[in-house]
Order: C-alpha cells, then structure tokens, then sequence
C-alpha cells in the first residue's frame, strides 16, 4: 500500500561541518523528552539529515532544533510546503518494492538517493519492528513517480488511517499521542523497537537513561488494550478498581471491537480487565496479534 501524503512535516538540517552532524545526533537521537515517530538518522546525504515528524509534533521538533545546534554550524529548514512523504505498508511491501524497479538502500536502516539528481528522492528502508516497509521523501512530482512505479508493481494507493491502523498494530509510540515533554525512551518501548542506544557517546539525558536501562525500572509502560465493543469512550482514564492506574493515548474502531494503546503502571499484568475510557477492556502484550483482532 502506498501512502503518497502522510505526515507532510519533513524538517531537513544541512550541516557543512560532520562535527554539526554529531551535535545534531546527540541533541535528538536520544532526548528524554521528544520522540519522533519516524528519525531518518543513519543515512546521510549531502552533509543533511531529515526528520519525518507528525503533524502534531512539528513545532516542538523544530523548537528543538532551534535550542540544541549551533546555527553556524547548521542550517535548519522546514520543508513541509516543499516536500512529500510515501509511506509503504503490508505484508507483501517489500516484494513490491523490490518488482518496482525503485533503486533499493543497501540494508534496512539506510537510506538512498534515487530519482535522479534534478529530483532526487530519499528512499529509507525500515527494520522489522517497524509499521511500514519503507518512506521515501522528496518533491511532490518526485514523489508521485516513485508512488506510480510501485502501484503499477502491484501496491493500492492509500490514506493517513492506514498508516495510523499500522502504527497502532505494530505498538509504535507517536509523538503528541504517547509520547510527551515528560516521556522517558522506556516507558514507549523504545528499547523493544531499536529507539535508544546505550553505546554512543554522551547526549543530553544519558545518565537517566542507563540508569533506567541497568538498574532500575520505569514506573510505567506502553501496552496494547483492547476493547470487546466498538463503542465511544467517555475519558481517557484507565481505571483497576478503584484506582487510576493510566491513560489511553490512541485508539483504533474495527468493525466489531476496538484497540488501542495506553500508559499503564508496570504492576499492571498483561490479561487484567481494566475500565478504559469509561469501557471494559483487557490489557494486551504489544504488538498486537492476529488473537486481539479475530479472537
């Protein structure tokens, strides 16, 4: 499935100096308090990252960049007016990829520049943790003739709620959902899906990091839900008993049920019945399967 509009927020920092680059790493590849749905990190093309942020992180993304890099080291850009994103999702993604003809990264976590050198494009390949297959990024006619080569190889153009269904199945954290200023990497699975490095050098929230990560725990975790009636929920309070012990931060309506995830304190087993939003439902492991959607 490809997705030609998702999240059109690309921010793009060009830093002539590698030494910028490193500065840009520590500032965002670990900060304990903003977390980006998609970080295009590894790959570096022309002395540039991009970050692909929701919409509902934009501001905070680009406020971060302003606070941590030198701006005569790096230039910033917000790119949302200029650039697409396409994401591809499904089972079957990277067969489809692979058929397309599209140029491929060498390895998932890489990224390539295809498309030629008037338009080229940024096509990343994702790790299998991931809710989608690979996102490619650049201009919009770019964007548009990469999407064409694949749905001609057999993908369906697609909308934004496929790409929120795929996020919510997979158990990935967004920023502006379950992800805030008072996150902790731990506490949204980010040790689970690659989002955290214990090896690298030092970066802003590194000591509160290991120290989670080596002697301690987070008091709480994000876990699936799921809800045996597709009904509206009436707050975002998770309650056992008597006592408040989360939140739901995102939901997804199927046709008979309803899933979602939430902050839940860790003392919360998997398989309890809660009340979520005002409705019964049952804590599941992250990520979701085929049990929680058929069963």
């Amino acid at each position: 499935m490809a997705t030609p509009t998702v999240a059109p927020s690309p921010i793009t920092a060009d830093a002539p100096h590698l030494d910028a680059l490193e500065t840009l790493f520590k500032a965002l590849s670990n900060r304990t308090r903003l977390r980006i749905l998609a970080l295009l990190a590894q790959g570096r093309i022309q002395n540039a990252i991009t970050l692909i942020a929701p919409r509902s992180g934009q501001e905070a993304s680009l406020e971060l960049f302003r606070r941590q890099l030198p701006p005569r080291l790096a230039k910033v850009a917000d790119q949302t007016d200029q650039a697409r994103v396409a994401w591809l999702l499904g089972a079957h993604g990277f067969q489809t990829l692979a058929s397309s003809g599209v140029p491929l990264p060498e390895a998932t976590g890489r990224i390539a520049s295809v498309g030629g050198e008037v338009s080229p494009v940024a096509l990343a390949l994702a790790p299998e943790t991931a809710p989608f297959v690979a996102l490619a990024v650049g201009a919009e006619p770019a964007i548009a003739a990469l999407t064409g080569k694949l749905v001609a190889a057999g993908a369906v153009p697609g909308e934004e709620a496929d790409l929120h269904a795929a996020r919510i199945l997979c158990g990935w954290p967004a920023l502006g959902a379950e992800i805030d200023e008072r996150t902790l990497p731990q506490e949204v699975r980010y040790d689970q899906i690659g989002g955290v490095s214990y090896t690298k050098g030092c970066y802003t929230g590194q000591e509160t990091v290991a120290r989670l990560h080596f002697r301690g725990h987070t008091n709480r975790e994000l876990r699936g839900l799921r809800w045996r009636r597709a009904q509206p929920l009436y707050n975002r309070s998770i309650q056992k008993g008597e006592r408040e012990v989360g939140s739901v931060r995102s939901t997804l309506r199927l046709e008979d049920r309803a899933i979602g995830l939430g902050l839940i304190r860790r003392e919360v087993g998997v398989g309890e019945e809660l009340v979520a939003g005002g409705q019964p439902a049952t804590v599941v492991a992250l990520p979701f399967g085929p049990e929680d959607l058929d069963g």
